[in-house]
C-alpha cells in the first residue's frame, strides 16, 4: 500500500528585483564605451579562427564514424540512477532544455509500467521507503508532477501536479517531514509534505 502525504503550498516568495537606476545607468555607459572595443576583438578572433580552419587537417571518415558511434552509444546506454531496497531505477539520457536541465527516459527492476514512455527529470529524493521522481509533463515550459515510489511493494501514484519549476531542493524539517522548495525564476514556491496513516 502506498502511503499517504498531505502536500500544501505554505510560502510564496517573489524573487527581488535588482535593478539600481545608479548601476543600470553606469552598465549603459560601459556598454556604450565598450562596444567597439568587444567588436574588434570579436572580429580578430572570427579571422583567426577562419585562418586556422583553413590550414586544418580534416580528420578521416573512419574517425568520424568512431565518434558518431560512441556518441551513440552514450545516448542509448541505461545507467543506474539509484537503488533503494528492492527496488533499481535505470536511466538514459533523452534531451537536454537548451541552456538547462536534461532530462531522462527512466525504466526500472523489477519493471513499474508507469515509468514508461515519460519523461523526468534528473532529481530524485528517498524517504521513508518512498522513493521521489520528478515527472515532466513538458520540455516547452515548467511543468512537472511529484511521483511517489513505494520502495517495498513498487506501488506509484502521483502525489503533486503542474508544479511550475524543474529547480527543486528538499529538506527534512525537524518534525521528520519534508519540505520541498522550487524555483520558477521570479518566484520561489515552498511546499509542506507531511506524512499521513497508511491507505
Amino acid at each position: 500500500m502506498l502511503k499517504q502525504f498531505h502536500i500544501k503550498l505554505t510560502d510564496r516568495l517573489k524573487k527581488p528585483q535588482t535593478s539600481n537606476r545608479f548601476v543600470s545607468g553606469l552598465l549603459n555607459i560601459l556598454s556604450i564605451v565598450l562596444y567597439p572595443i568587444a567588436l574588434l576583438i570579436g572580429l580578430v578572433t572570427i579571422l583567426f579562427a577562419a585562418i586556422v580552419s583553413l590550414f586544418q587537417i580534416t580528420s578521416s571518415t573512419a574517425s568520424k564514424e568512431k565518434l558518431v558511434d560512441k556518441e551513440q552509444t552514450f545516448s542509448e546506454t541505461w545507467s543506474v540512477l539509484t537503488e533503494q531496497d528492492n527496488l533499481k531505477i535505470f536511466r538514459k539520457f533523452a534531451g537536454e532544455v537548451c541552456f538547462g536541465p536534461v532530462y531522462l527516459h527512466l525504466k526500472s527492476d523489477p519493471i513499474i509500467p508507469f515509468l514508461t514512455d515519460k519523461i523526468f527529470g534528473d532529481w530524485f529524493f528517498y524517504f521513508d521507503n518512498m522513493l521521489l521522481l520528478q515527472q515532466w509533463s513538458s520540455t516547452d515550459k515548467p511543468n512537472t508532477n511529484l511521483i511517489g515510489i513505494d520502495t517495498l511493494t513498487f506501488d506509484t501514484n502521483i502525489l503533486m501536479h503542474n508544479i511550475p519549476s524543474v529547480l527543486w531542493d528538499i529538506v527534512e524539517t525537524e518534525a521528520d517531514d519534508l519540505q520541498l522548495t522550487c524555483d520558477t525564476g521570479t518566484e520561489i514556491l515552498k511546499y509542506s509534505i507531511k506524512r499521513s496513516q497508511f491507505v
